[in-house]
């Protein structure tokens, strides 16, 4: 039987753009695995969202300038515009796979100071998106189920409820 310290590690980054295609593929979705990277994830829990800082060694140029664009906009409307890019880490030991972040880009930039260890810089937070995302009042006559409403609530910001 062999021990986690005798698998081979990997880091695999999913990384969706909320506007514009990658030059690389052509699509608003890449797939970055075999790359050096480190990640640092932040998960303390209470009212702090997850916060992710990933450096990704090796990505071309091109594919760093997609994922540098500004998502966050004037105000249209009495709210922000804000259509962030995502991204998912899994970390890989052996044959097993774990999802260990999911959120939407704070920041992000190419980062040359180091040439010619290039690499792209990633600051993200878990459902960013969805804490800035305006939504409607809600209001509930008599007595209301408290994971009902909480049901609601989550799905609207497009998550799943799970009652415990």
């Amino acid at each position: 039987m062999t021990t986690s310290f005798s698998n081979k590690k990997a880091l695999r980054f999913v990384i969706t753009l909320s506007t514009g295609k990658f030059g690389s593929s052509n699509n608003d979705r890449i797939t970055l695995q075999g790359f050096r990277a480190s990640v640092d994830i932040d998960k303390t829990g209470g009212v702090q969202m997850g916060t992710l800082r990933a450096k990704i060694y090796g990505v071309s140029q091109s594919d760093m300038n997609a994922c540098t664009a500004f998502t966050m906009q004037a105000p249209r409307d009495g709210g922000y515009l804000y259509q962030p890019n995502n991204v998912e880490v899994y970390a890989i030991d052996g044959d097993a796979e774990s999802l260990v972040f999911a959120g939407n880009f704070v920041n992000a930039w190419a980062e040359y100071q180091n040439i010619p260890d290039v690499y792209l810089h990633i600051q993200a937070v878990s459902a960013a998106a969805a804490a800035l995302r305006p939504v409607p009042p809600r209001s509930f006559k008599g007595a209301v189920d408290v994971a009902t409403v909480m049901g609601q609530i989550a799905h609207s910001m497009g998550f799943a409820f799970e009652n415990n």
